[in-house]
């Protein structure tokens, strides 16, 4: 039999805002508001500054940047 592979695409997180807080930095990603070791879309936050959020997902590493 000739089966195809299904390949779901994962949704891409989108960064709508950084937060300074008096504890740090928190983060609005595509709606969901999340702090560092937080979860979102499978990715894992692993840090948060004042321009960008590092994201990790399967020991890679996406950068999400401030416009």
């Amino acid at each position: 039999k000739n089966r195809k592979k299904v390949v779901k695409a994962r949704i891409q997180p989108k960064l709508e805002e950084i937060i300074k807080g008096p504890s740090g930095f928190a983060a609005i990603i595509s709606g969901n508001f999340v702090v560092i070791g937080d979860k979102v879309f499978g990715y894992v936050i692993d840090d948060i500054s004042k321009n960008r959020v590092v994201l990790s997902l399967n020991g890679k590493k996406k950068i999400l940047e401030r416009k």
